[in-house]
């Protein structure tokens, strides 16, 4: 028997993007590959194993459409992944040679096909044993150096209006048709059994389509115990990015013959809620007729839901066990949950009654089915639909009575005091009179390598109120953790007070959430360029991702060879215009690896990150008497072999590097996706190494420095079953600090 079905991964809620899986028992087809969707499927238990998807096929050259697509590929060339097939809009191919400086799997076997915007027709572009997918384009013209439909303005002069007739540019969207193979019908057994055929393998013969012959010796073929077979459903994959594609979608004309009434349809529709109102939409999306299932797939028309659970039970977790200032207290917050206007975005918020689609109409939900086979079961399934399941005071009363939490914060309690007297810091630690307003530490990813359930990959956020803020590194999905931190309104806000995005090295899970920053902060675009640091091939990637692809990047690159000391004279371009000295530090990791060393030349603190790195020499000179030191801790200390052969560091390692810096706080990030907490093997040293441990969205206030070891208890205790503390540990703490005086 044929199963199929389509689902919804991700469901456009600014943290996540709107993809579509195809599902056959042995292959995938996946529509989409939007930024975050690998951590999406990792977090809900998604499977795509690599023998199964097969084929990808994306509608536009933007990150939601494309943004998850090479770490993906990444991740599925090293478990062994050795050919894909991806059709997609022209550009591709191009995008893909500029990323050949981080993007290194030769033994992937990349099949290109690219659709060009001048074609008028359905090309079919997939035709296997379970379907066949037809693709078209959608064209649109638009005027001007914009990129954006909003370039066009129906109050221009004349004058304008030439100039942009000589400046015209296309843009296209490719819409996708599915048509699924001839549904078999179905095995009739009492047929069978009065043919003379026993129950066994016989009947699952006739169901692959092979004939048997009965004890007697007559011959039975399929046709005489198996239905008649059915037209399969068509599944539309429609991308409309705005009202100006509109007049270029496909005529219906034939369509009738092509797929009789009766044929079961649906249609997704990757469209903002204007194009959804708009006359002419309503009329052509009407045309599919009443046998028709229409899901709506947008961030202006779906519900924000919380679709990274197990992050969000860390963070209520670590909020009450740590306090609100370092983590945000509503866990709404972390999936989305405020509207852009801070408001509860509830179901019905988008009235879908007003649409005028023949047929069903459903808001897309995150895992939410279509099912195209077998024929009695199509339609909408629900049962897998993440819902709101959070329950605040349920967790509460579990720590609470968590007998684990209490016997393990005692004698780590005990152990800091050890550590602060031997330290000599029995009296009242100082907060350098930083007030609130100075600068604020979020960590948005604190993983290694690849996202996951608990951790998204690295970038760090450095508010400084007022004066804007800065990204330190930006991997795959760091606005989705802006949203999921802060809401979609507020995020936005940091986004468009961005004033530089600095990237340590062309790892991809260090720098490919770069474009879906510059992507995001185009559609808020008030004109001024965002100052970008990084190596000089990451330059060259946003080039030709933003001349290929299909947004228009508007960012000023700085080379972070020029900033390495002794500094070029560009170098005073930060002092003059944001008050800061940046100087990128050479480090041990990989070709074109930085450290940075960022001082503020109002408020007189100093912070050192390290990007990826051994212990480095050169970073303990630069960086020497560090306010905050963030260093990379990626490897546990039984792994220091593993450490060394991968150019990263233990935490023994990266607490003596800061150790040695002289740096008044520590903070480890960047852990290896392997530990469910960081590798918390010496508890002492982090503590003797004035040291804490991040999290996802943790805040760091310069204004908490001086109490910032009091959230060490509740940092080490978030999982005391794995991690616990005992009155060995206290020992050893005490007998650790002897030896190191």
């Amino acid at each position: 028997m044929v199963k199929a079905f389509f689902q919804i991964l991700g469901s456009c809620t600014g943290d996540t993007s709107g993809n579509v899986l195809i599902f056959f028992d042995e292959t995938r087809y996946l529509f989409e590959c939007g930024d975050g969707t690998q951590r999406f499927c990792n977090a809900n238990k998604v499977r795509m194993s690599n023998d199964k998807l097969r084929n990808v096929f994306l509608s536009r050259l933007v990150p939601s459409s494309i943004g998850g697509l090479l770490g993906m590929l990444l991740t599925m060339a090293d478990a062994g992944k050795n050919a894909m097939r991806i059709t997609a809009p022209s550009g591709l191919v191009k995008i893909f040679q500029a990323s050949r400086c981080f993007f290194h799997r030769p033994h992937l076997q990349l099949d290109f096909l690219e659709v060009n915007m001048d074609e008028r027709r359905w090309i079919l572009v997939c035709d296997d044993e379970n379907l066949k997918v037809f693709a078209r384009p959608l064209v649109a013209r638009f005027h001007g150096d914009e990129s954006s439909p909003e370039s066009a303005r129906s109050d221009d002069s004349e004058e304008k209006a030439a100039k942009r007739m000589r400046t015209e540019r296309r843009q296209m969207s490719l819409c996708y048709r599915c048509q699924l193979n001839d549904l078999p019908g179905k095995f009739n057994p009492d047929k069978a059994k009065a043919l003379g055929l026993p129950k066994g393998p016989a009947y699952a013969k006739l169901v692959r389509g092979e004939q048997v012959v009965t004890p007697d010796g007559r011959i039975v073929s399929p046709s005489d115990v198996i239905g008649e077979s059915s037209p399969g459903p068509v599944v539309w994959i429609v991308n409309v990015p705005s009202q100006d594609f509109i007049d270029a979608l496909p005529a219906h004309e034939g369509e009738a013959a092509a797929f009789p009434t009766g044929v079961f349809r649906a249609v997704v529709h990757l469209c903002p809620v204007e194009v959804l109102r708009n006359q002419h939409y309503k009329k052509w999306s009407s045309l599919f007729g009443i046998d028709t299932v229409h899901i709506l797939l947008h961030d202006t028309v779906t519900i924000p839901k919380c679709v990274f659970r197990s992050s969000a039970d860390n963070v209520f977790r670590l909020s009450h066990l740590v306090g609100e200032k370092h983590f945000p207290s509503a866990p709404e917050n972390l999936g989305g949950l405020t509207s852009s206007k801070g408001e509860s975005s509830e179901p019905g918020h988008v009235d879908v009654t007003g649409f005028g689609f023949s047929g069903q109409v459903h808001v897309g939900s995150s895992l939410m089915k279509c099912v195209l086979a077998p024929k009695e079961k199509i339609g909408i399934d629900v049962s897998d639909v993440i819902e709101q399941v959070f329950d605040a005071e349920t967790v509460v009363k579990e720590l609470e009575n968590n007998r684990d939490v209490v016997c393990s914060m005692e004698p780590f309690q005990k152990m800091m005091g050890i550590v602060e007297q031997k330290l000599g810091l029995t009296e009242p630690r100082t907060s350098f009179d930083f007030d609130r307003k100075t600068a604020e530490i979020v960590f948005l990813g604190t993983g290694a390598a690849l996202p996951s359930s608990y951790r998204n990959v690295s970038s760090i956020l450095l508010n400084l109120f007022d004066r804007g803020c800065i990204l330190l590194d930006a991997g795959e999905g760091t606005y989705g953790q802006l949203v999921r931190r802060y809401g979609v309104g507020k995020a936005d806000q940091l986004v468009s007070n961005l004033k530089a995005i600095w990237i340590s090295h062309m790892h991809a899970d260090h720098h490919l959430g770069t474009v879906g920053i510059l992507s995001r902060r185009r559609r808020l675009e008030d004109g001024r360029p965002i100052l970008v640091v990084g190596p000089a091939q990451l330059d060259q990637w946003l080039h030709k991702f933003s001349a290929f692809g299909h947004d228009r990047f508007n960012y000023l690159f700085f080379d972070n060879a020029d900033l390495v000391w002794p500094p070029k004279p560009q170098s005073h371009y930060f002092e003059q215009t944001l008050g800061l000295r940046f100087e990128s530090v050479e480090v041990i990791h990989c070709p074109y690896a930085y450290g940075l060393v960022l001082e503020d030349c109002v408020n007189e603190w100093k912070l050192v990150y390290s990007g990826d790195t051994r212990p480095c020499r050169n970073l303990v000179e630069r960086g020497e008497g560090a306010t905050l030191a963030i260093h990379e801790a990626t490897m546990g200390n039984d792994l220091w072999r593993e450490a060394a052969e991968k150019n990263h560091c233990t935490v023994r390692e990266a607490l003596q590097v800061c150790k040695a810096m002289k740096a008044y706080r520590t903070v480890l990030t960047h852990f290896s996706q392997r530990y469910r907490v960081p590798a918390f093997y010496d508890c002492d040293e982090i503590a003797a190494g004035n040291a804490i441990v991040a999290y996802d969205f943790m805040a760091v206030n310069f204004a908490d420095l001086g109490t910032l070891l009091d959230a060490l208890p509740g940092l080490m205790s978030i999982y005391p079953a794995s991690d616990t503390i005992d009155e060995t540990d206290v020992v050893e703490a005490n007998e650790a600090l002897v030896v190191a005086r």
